[in-house]
């Protein structure tokens, strides 16, 4: 992620007080291939879930 200049502190809520249970955005985590035959540039990728944790990705 240091290659497009981000790190894991990049993702802010924020309105911490606010009431997610009605919220009509989605949060998904990202996760970054490096160069390879299929993406020479790299590529983003999304992945859809119906939740997670971000300590799942520390």
């Amino acid at each position: 992620m240091e290659k497009y200049g981000l790190t894991s502190a990049d993702i802010t809520l924020a309105d911490s007080l606010a009431d997610t249970s009605i919220a009509d955005y989605v949060w998904l985590p990202l996760r970054f291939a490096e160069p390879c035959a299929d993406y020479p540039d790299g590529m983003v990728l999304i992945d859809w879930m119906d939740e997670w944790r971000i300590e799942d990705y520390d």
